[in-house]
């Protein structure tokens, strides 16, 4: 049986019975090889294709789906739709649209794609996206053998194709360009060009471009001519679309002199006071213009000449005038007499000597011709009163020489030099422009003078600069072995062969270095306690100095609070506390022999205290008390930080001056203001001092905190009358710093009372107090 067919209503009869009959015949042959039987397939085969209006192709004998005009079923083949060239596609009449085909070379790189006829447009079917519209084409610009073609950009286009015919294979690629500069062309002549805009999805329908080229160029305009006694310069404006021009005496073209694209002829020759007439065309590869007549005549005599710039020295000038169009030459004079004045030729320079110098001159040029000379043109100038500087020449130099060198001067009698900017003290070098210095130090700059004089006198000084070169330059030092505390540093470094100093700073910076001599350690205190301090060292010589030397230490630990020390001279221990960077005993100092209250320390080298109340065990608790002078040791005062003064302190300790207080004061207590003579400052400096609880205050022991770890007892003090009083209600420390009132000395001493939070400042009198003494770490 033939297989039931759905064919498109776009076929012809013939097509679908020619179609019919050749897959009904192909079947039946299998089936049936009689013609009988063959006859009634055929039959059976023309009723099937008029009984329905769609096609099925299989090979399972199914109908085609209802849905389908065609229906095509495989699971090894699949359907092939015409394959053609793009030309072949360009080719198509009036294309329907949802027409496809397959485009064997349409792909973005030359490849197949499949094409559909979709807008107007054919579209390759190798992605999603749509390629770009059609350029809009702009005005463009026409010569007679050039064409600017001009579009408007296409959104979104990555590129244009341009081409003299509507084949987009062989058109050229313009990149994101929205113009092409098409040259070459015939004049008078419509163009027609082609332009796609393309991107990654394909490329846009063509845009047809058309211009003519021009015709003619326009006529020159008249310029404006130069004239001279013999000479004019004939000019004139440009004209559009010309490629060149030509300029004759006579209204003849074909004799005509071509000047190219030159706008201007100068015509030489001519005589004076004459009128000519010229003409001028314009032309290009589509003909000429006509002619422009210009007319001009030629001067009478040739200008003045103009003065130039004229050279002086101070006894000669050098005229110089500027050239004239149209003169034969040129006469000067000292006078306004042009009989008598020099012929020059065709020079515009005369050089005049012998002049006195700081003089002004007036001289006369003139300029003339076969037609006559110009009026005289004045020209100025004055002799200087002194020569002009020198000018400093190439300097020679060794490590212990310099040639100093200097370019004569025009005008100049002679030559001084000096090592200092003093002509008075100069020395006379003649007409001589160098001299030689000896015994030098290597690697340093000079400078020298030198003036140049005549008999009108002396120049202004000319500084010349020159170094001497180095040689032996001193190697680097070795850093040596530093020797250190928690506040000080002594730097060391090993000596170096040759130097003859050494320099130090706490920066690399040589030139602000401490010149240290021939010493080879520095020492530096008032440093911070476990901190990493950089130090810088240089050797150097008379020629310069070595390349720098690094030098590190670390300061040791201060002690921890808590952690005691022992005093060695007595075995007593005293607690320690670190207070920002500062390292202060927690307990009041205890070292020496009692003696009773009514008795005076003395500088008898033996440390002497007193105990509250006469009681040994009251100094065991709360420290010694002691005059000024015992505690200082009988040292002069200090206010430095640190105060320097180790008085009764251990080894590595010392008295703190009023400037220590302070740094721990107003660390505790922002607020503080560090006044010499004050009661109640800041706001709880000293409760953060004061033991917190009643065991060693009287009630109320205001603002107790001690969080300063200072742990400050209400030790009182000894009067200077021998009797003791403000036990457990104050605390009074010295300092090592004393300050001059009225004439009088007064110790700065610090309070802490039990009914305040503050502290007081106190400059007390009378150094014959017993009070409480802290020490400092160094």
């Amino acid at each position: 049986m033939c297989k039931r067919l759905k064919l498109s209503y776009s076929l012809t009869l013939k097509d679908i019975t020619l179609f019919a009959l050749q897959t009904c015949i192909t079947q039946s042959f299998y089936m049936n090889s009689k013609l009988k039987t063959l006859s009634l397939i055929l039959l059976f085969c023309l009723i099937e294709m008029h009984s329905f209006a769609q096609v099925g192709i299989n090979t399972d004998g199914s109908n085609p789906h209802n849905s389908a005009m065609l229906d095509v079923k495989s699971n090894s083949k699949g359907i092939l739709p015409p394959r053609m060239t793009y030309s072949q596609i360009q080719d198509i009449q009036s294309p329907a649209e949802g027409l496809f085909v397959f485009c064997t070379n349409c792909g973005p790189t030359g490849d197949g794609s499949l094409a559909m006829f979709m807008g107007g447009i054919w579209t390759l079917m190798t992605s999603s996206c749509m390629p770009p519209a059609s350029p809009t084409q702009q005005v463009h610009i026409a010569g007679s053998s050039q064409i600017t073609w001009n579009w408007e950009s296409v959104p979104g286009a990555m590129g244009y194709k341009f081409n003299t015919s509507n084949n987009l294979q062989t058109a050229i690629s313009l990149d994101t360009n929205s113009f092409y500069i098409e040259t070459g062309l015939d004049c008078n002549t419509l163009q027609t060009r082609f332009l796609w805009a393309y991107d990654d999805c394909g490329t846009s329908a063509p845009v047809t471009l058309s211009q003519s080229t021009a015709v003619n160029p326009a006529l020159p305009g008249a310029g404006v001519s130069l004239a001279y006694p013999h000479q004019i310069t004939w000019n004139w404006t440009a004209s559009q679309g010309a490629s060149g021009y030509k300029w004759n005496t006579s209204n003849n073209y074909a004799t005509a002199v071509d000047v190219g694209n030159n706008l201007t002829k100068t015509e030489t020759g001519l005589s004076c006071n004459t009128v000519y007439k010229r003409y001028i065309w314009a032309y290009n590869n589509c003909g000429n213009t006509n002619s422009i007549p210009e007319t001009m005549s030629t001067t009478i005599s040739p200008a003045a000449p103009t003065t130039a710039s004229h050279v002086a020295n101070t006894s000669e000038i050098v005229w110089n005038w500027n050239a004239v169009t149209g003169a034969t030459g040129y006469k000067w004079n000292t006078v306004n007499n042009y009989a008598t004045a020099q012929d020059m030729g065709t020079s515009t320079t005369k050089t005049e000597t012998g002049l006195a110098c700081n003089n002004s001159f007036t001289r006369y040029i003139w300029a003339y011709s076969n037609c006559g000379n110009s009026v005289a043109g004045t020209i100025t100038k004055s002799t200087p009163k002194f020569p002009d500087a020198p000018v400093a020449a190439v300097t020679f130099a060794t490590p212990t020489t310099i040639i100093w060198n200097w370019n004569a001067v025009p005008g100049a009698a002679g030559y001084k030099w000096n090592t200092t900017n003093s002509y008075a003290t100069a020395q006379d070098m003649g007409s001589a422009t160098s001299k030689t210095e000896i015994n030098l130090n290597c690697n340093t700059s000079y400078t020298r003078y030198v003036w140049a004089y005549s008999s009108c006198g002396s120049s202004i000084s000319v500084a010349l600069t020159q170094a001497t070169p180095m040689t032996n330059i001193p190697t680097a030092p070795v850093e040596g072995a530093n020797t250190y505390s928690s506040n000080s540093i002594t730097w060391k470094w090993l000596g170096v062969s040759g130097a003859i100093g050494y320099k130090w700073s706490t920066e690399n910076d040589y030139s602000t270095a401490i010149d240290m001599g021939l010493l080879l350690q520095k020492t530096e205190t008032g440093l911070a306690c476990a901190t990493t301090y950089n130090r810088y060292v240089w050797a150097y010589s008379s020629c310069g100095y070595s390349a720098v030397t690094p030098i590190s230490q670390t300061t040791i630990w201060c002690l921890l609070a808590g952690q005691p020390i022992l005093d060695s001279r007595d075995g007593q221990e005293y607690n320690t506390v670190l207070i920002n960077s500062q390292c202060w005993m927690a307990e009041n100092i205890n070292i020496g022999t009692r003696i009773n209250g009514s008795e005076e320390q003395s500088n008898n080298n033996t440390i002497e205290k007193y105990c509250m109340n006469d009681l040994e065990s009251n100094c065991t608790t709360y420290g010694g008390l002691y005059q000024w002078d015992e505690m200082m040791n009988y040292a002069t005062p200090s206010s430095a930080n640190p105060s320097g003064r180790q008085g009764i302190c251990p080894e590595g300790w010392h008295i703190p001056s009023f400037n220590e207080w302070c740094q721990m004061e107003t660390f505790l207590d922002p607020t503080m203001l560090c006044s010499t003579d004050d009661a109640e400052l800041g706001t709880d400096a000293g409760g953060k001092m004061k033991e917190t609880g009643t065991l060693h205050w009287l009630s109320t022991n205001t603002g107790a905190t001690n969080t300063s770890g200072f742990t400050a007892l209400g030790a009182g003090k000894r009067n200077s009358d021998g009797t003791f009083m403000s036990f457990n209600t104050s605390a009074l420390f010295w300092s090592s710093s004393i300050s001059v009132v009225f004439g009088f000395d007064r110790t700065n001493s610090i309070v802490l009372n039990n009914y305040s939070s503050k502290i007081s400042h106190l400059q007390i009198t009378s150094k014959d107090l017993g009070n409480s003494v802290r020490c400092v770490r160094d």
